[in-house]
């Protein structure tokens, strides 16, 4: 059995945007700033992908690289709760 808990984000001085990151499914479920996404994950394809056809993260009709994703989403409030996906990983600005 699996122990679910609540997430409390305090009040910030700071107005750095926060994602909701999920993996396979909501396997892993995992909050972050573009900051802690990159420190995470830097060793991993996440960022840079090696392969000929990148990585495309997909919602409603619209495609995005990852990096590309991030830097939209940060300067535009359209895309305040929409998840973007990509293989077994989604991603959805929260904050």
């Amino acid at each position: 059995m699996s122990k679910f808990e609540s997430i409390y984000l305090a009040p910030r001085k700071d107005k750095k945007v926060i994602y909701l990151c999920t993996w396979n499914g909501g396997e892993i479920v995992q909050i972050h700033t573009e900051k802690t996404l990159r420190e995470d994950y830097k060793g991993s394809n996440l960022f840079d992908c090696a392969e000929a056809d990148e990585t495309y993260f997909y919602s409603n009709g619209r495609s995005l690289l990852l990096k590309d994703y991030l830097k939209k989403s940060k300067k535009d409030l359209d895309y305040l709760g929409d998840s973007f996906s990509a293989h077994n990983m989604e991603i959805e600005r929260i904050v």
